[in-house]
């Protein structure tokens, strides 16, 4: 399946795969800043916080927003629809493949397919890695 992949560990291995133009795009993951400001969070309302504590928070939380936003914007994801990262092409290089959307009926079951088929491959790459370290 060739679409934009769920934020998280999976995501961050296939930006990884993908090569530093990708990266670039779309770095920083989500998942980070979303990390960040939770603990901002929990820190900001801290029982043993400053009073005015929640303030920095939700200043922070408006920036943060917008990066979302903007990260959500060029990944081309929808509750809807889905399709790959938008690619520029360097110049010199040949132009981009056209990239075309992926209408999504039904997103649990989307997703839930999606997993079980990453799982699949990645079990098959972890047990063809094994067979090979076990061989002469």
């Amino acid at each position: 399946m060739d679409r934009a992949q769920p934020v998280g560990e999976l995501a961050a291995t296939h930006l990884r795969a993908a090569g530093i133009r990708c990266a670039a795009v779309l770095a920083p993951a989500p998942r980070t800043g979303l990390s960040a400001l939770h603990l901002h969070w929990l820190g900001a309302y801290d029982p043993d916080q400053h009073g005015s504590a929640p303030f920095g928070w939700h200043r922070d939380f408006a920036d943060a927003r917008q990066r979302l936003r903007d990260w959500v914007a060029v990944s081309g994801t929808r509750l809807d629809r889905d399709r790959a990262t938008r690619q520029t092409a360097w110049p010199g290089e040949a132009p981009a493949d056209a990239v075309v959307d992926i209408v999504i009926h039904d997103r649990e079951e989307d997703f839930v397919e999606f997993v079980v088929d990453d799982v699949s491959k990645r079990r098959e790459a972890e047990a063809s890695f094994y067979a090979r370290a076990v061989s002469p």
